[in-house]
Order: structure tokens, then C-alpha cells, then sequence
């Protein structure tokens, strides 16, 4: 613990918070793989589920106090700036949509989330255009030294995962497994910096907490009777964007829209769906392939 502590954490309030939200996210996986609905939340009130989240955005907020450096370390293992801010704002994303699936838990339309997701957008590319003036942006997962096939299938997942926030409805899984990832992955590269893990180790844990967020995901999409038709978009969706360089604005306003008509059962049920999942799926971890096979080619992967 000696390892992790800083000058700028006098009375170990962050520690405390971040040791709460570690804690947080063990149990509600224990949910999860025990078979509880909604990773326990189906047993809790309004009250008591925002009562057990507060502390994560106090944690958030409590990161914003700390000195790092103004530029990213391309082994990731130090937070930056821009990063803090991102991670700040992807927070209160979920944070917002889960008040929304507490308050309108049988709601119709897509609408709120949507408009929660592009302003979300909105707001993250209004943080990487600042830090580009000064020369200081970094793409969290693009720029990250990996493999270029990783990197292809570890930003795929986001797109599952806002096709999740999309499908907001009652269920606060999916955005409990996003403020998983962004809380949980500062802490690991926290452990890097302090020299307790590798990069190597680092990249592994990072894709471990984006593989079981996406267990999640899918399962919320199961519970929700779309596992089909929402796996199949959210896949079409990372392959539009990362491989046709599709306008995001433009395809989650598209996606967001089309969603709730997709998903409606007559439509859920097709049996379409059961074939363009595995085939879109497929197509990811081609598209994956193909980048791997062609930084190989070239001689330009990127070390661990």
C-alpha cells in the first residue's frame, strides 16, 4: 500500500474511494456470475442504488486534485489530462443513464439516452480538440501500444457497450460495467506507474475488464430478449465506423433511432438475426485479422 500512496492524498480520501469502488465492482460481478438480475440491482430501490454509486463520482472528482504529467506516456502508464477529463465525462454518462432507467424503467423510445450519448460525444471531442490545440491529445485505445488487431477489437466493444447505453430501460448492468472499465483501468495503470505490473500485464488486465464488460452487455441484451438483433448493429456499427470511417454523430443518431423499431418482438425475433450476428461478428475479428496481419507485414507492431 506504501507504493500507492501520494502527497496529494493526505487524509487517503481517493484511496479510500477508489479501495470502495473496487470493492463495488467485485460484488456486483459476484452478482452477475451468481446469477442475480441485473448484477443485484433488481433488488435495490432507487435510493439505496444511488446511494452505493455516489461514491463514484466522488471518486472521479476527487482525481481531478492530483498533478500528472501534461502529455501521455505511450506505454499508458501514467494518466494525462485529456484522459482525466474523458474519464469524467463517460462517468457522468452512466451515471445520467442509469438515473434515467431508474426514473423511466418501461420507457418506449431511445430518445434520452440518445441524446445522453451524442452529448456525451459532444462533450469528450470538445476535451480532445483543446488538447489538440496545445499538442496534447492522445486516443485512449488507438494510440495505446498494442497490437493493431487488439486495439481494432478493444474499441469494438465500446460500440456494444453504447449500443447498451441505447437500450437503457430499468437495468443499470451495462452502465455499471462501463464506469468498471473507466475507474478500474485508471487504477491498473496506476499499478503500472508504481511498478507493481508490466505494460504486458497492464494491456491483459485492461482487456480482461473489456471482455467481462462485454459478458455483461450480452447478457443484458439476452435478458432484454434482443441479444440478435442488438449484437448484430452494435458490430455493423464499430465495422461502419472503424473500418468506413462513418460520421459517429450521424450512425448513433441512425442506430439510436432504428433501435427501438429493431428491437420491437415481431422483429427481434426474425430469424435473420441469428444468421447476421455470427456473420457480422466474424467480420470483426476479420477486420481484426487483416490490421494484425498487415502491421506484421509491414514490420511496424508495436512492442508490449
Amino acid at each position: 500500500m506504501a507504493k500507492l500512496s501520494t502527497r496529494e492524498d493526505r487524509w487517503h480520501g481517493h484511496k479510500l474511494l477508489g479501495l470502495y469502488a473496487l470493492l463495488h465492482f467485485a460484488y456486483r460481478y459476484h452478482a452477475f456470475f451468481a446469477g442475480a438480475d441485473d448484477m443485484g440491482f433488481a433488488d435495490q430501490n432507487g435510493w439505496s442504488s444511488a446511494a452505493s454509486l455516489a461514491p463514484h463520482l466522488l471518486l472521479q472528482l476527487s482525481g481531478l486534485t492530483f498533478s500528472i504529467p501534461r502529455r501521455r506516456i505511450v506505454t499508458g502508464s501514467r494518466i494525462w489530462p485529456e484522459y482525466r477529463w474523458h474519464a469524467l465525462v463517460f462517468t457522468l454518462r452512466s451515471l445520467v443513464l442509469m438515473a434515467i432507467a431508474v426514473r423511466y424503467p418501461h420507457a418506449e423510445t431511445c430518445l434520452p439516452p440518445l441524446l445522453v450519448v451524442l452529448c456525451a460525444m459532444a462533450a469528450a471531442d470538445t476535451v480532445t480538440a483543446w488538447y489538440a490545440r496545445r499538442g496534447e491529445s492522445s486516443r485512449t485505445i488507438r494510440d495505446l501500444a498494442a497490437p493493431a488487431g487488439a486495439q481494432y477489437l478493444m474499441s469494438a466493444t465500446q460500440f456494444h457497450a453504447t449500443t447498451g447505453c441505447l437500450l437503457t430501460r430499468g437495468r443499470l448492468s451495462v452502465q455499471l460495467v462501463s464506469l468498471c472499465v473507466i475507474q478500474s483501468a485508471a487504477f491498473v495503470m496506476t499499478l503500472q506507474r508504481r511498478g507493481l505490473i508490466t505494460h504486458r500485464q497492464d494491456l491483459c488486465l485492461y482487456a480482461g475488464l473489456l471482455g467481462f464488460g462485454l459478458a455483461v452487455v450480452l447478457d443484458d441484451f439476452s435478458a432484454r430478449g434482443v441479444l440478435p438483433v442488438a449484437f448484430t448493429v452494435a458490430n455493423a456499427a464499430a465495422i461502419a465506423r472503424l473500418d468506413g470511417g462513418a460520421n459517429k454523430y450521424i450512425l448513433w443518431a441512425a442506430v439510436g433511432l432504428l433501435l427501438p423499431a429493431l428491437c420491437a418482438p415481431e422483429r427481434a425475433a426474425a430469424r435473420v438475426w441469428r444468421v447476421l450476428g455470427p456473420a457480422s461478428g466474424c467480420g470483426l475479428v476479420a477486420s481484426a485479422w487483416r490490421r494484425g496481419h498487415s502491421e506484421r507485414r509491414l514490420g511496424g507492431a508495436k512492442p508490449l
